[in-house]
C-alpha cells in the first residue's frame, strides 16, 4: 500500500501516536508501537520490531529482523545490518554502521560515525 510518499508493507502494524515521515519505507510484518518516530527517508526492512518512543532519524536503515528496544535514538544515515538486537534506552549516533547479528546492550551509546562489524 502507498501512502502519499510513503511505502508500507503487507502485515505492518502502526501503533498509536506514531509518525511516519515522507519517503520512508517500512517493510511486511514489521510492527511499531506507540509514540515512536521513523524519519524522512528511513527504510525499515522486513520483520522488524520497534519498541514504544523509538525515534529512527532521517535517512536511516534498519534490517530485517532487527529489534530495537524501547525509546532508543537512532541518528541521521545510520545504517543497521539485518537481525541486530539494539537495547532499550540506546543511543546510536549518526553516520554509524552496525553489522549483522550484533547485540546491543541496554542503555548503550554509540558515537557517530562508528563501524561495528
Amino acid at each position: 500500500m502507498k501512502a502519499g510518499t510513503r511505502t508500507i508493507g503487507d502485515d505492518v502494524s502502526i501503533d498509536q501516536q506514531t509518525i511516519v515521515w515522507s519517503n520512508a519505507s517500512i517493510g511486511e510484518g514489521t510492527t511499531i508501537a506507540q509514540e515512536s518516530r521513523i524519519g524522512w527517508g528511513a527504510s525499515i526492512g522486513e520483520d522488524v520490531d520497534i519498541g514504544p518512543q523509538v525515534v529512527v532519524r532521517a535517512n536511516a536503515s534498519v534490517g530485517e529482523g532487527t529489534v530495537i528496544g524501547q525509546q532508543t535514538t537512532i541518528g541521521w544515515n545510520t545504517v543497521i545490518g539485518a537481525n541486530v538486537t539494539i537495547g532499550e534506552g540506546c543511543r546510536i549516533g549518526s553516520n554509524v554502521v552496525i553489522g549483522d547479528g550484533v547485540i546491543i546492550p541496554d542503555g548503550t551509546q554509540i558515537r557517530s560515525g562508528s563501524v561495528l562489524p
